[in-house]
């Protein structure tokens, strides 16, 4: 993998200590068996995942939240057309 010096600017520092990482960028076949990546971005794959479970854990939320308000309002027209 292999970021130039526009996309090293970009990414920072830090990202490089990490041990497990998401890349951007494009490959390129090298032989039979050989790839190369040419990296435009780069993230810390655990900070990443952090913030995907954070994400879909206020998303469930909020579906819950629908849900109950109706089955709720579910209640109250059965109610209704019962009077």
């Amino acid at each position: 993998m292999v970021f130039f010096h526009v996309a090293q600017a970009q990414i920072g520092a830090p990202v490089y200590h990490t041990h497990y990482a998401l890349v951007r960028g494009r490959t390129r076949r090298t032989g039979a068996r050989g790839v190369s990546v040419t990296g435009e971005q780069m993230w810390d794959l655990l900070d990443v995942a952090g913030k995907v479970r954070a994400r879909q854990a206020v998303e469930r939320e909020r579906e819950r939240v629908v849900v109950e308000a109706e089955a709720a309002d579910n209640v109250i027209q059965r109610w209704k057309r019962r009077a």
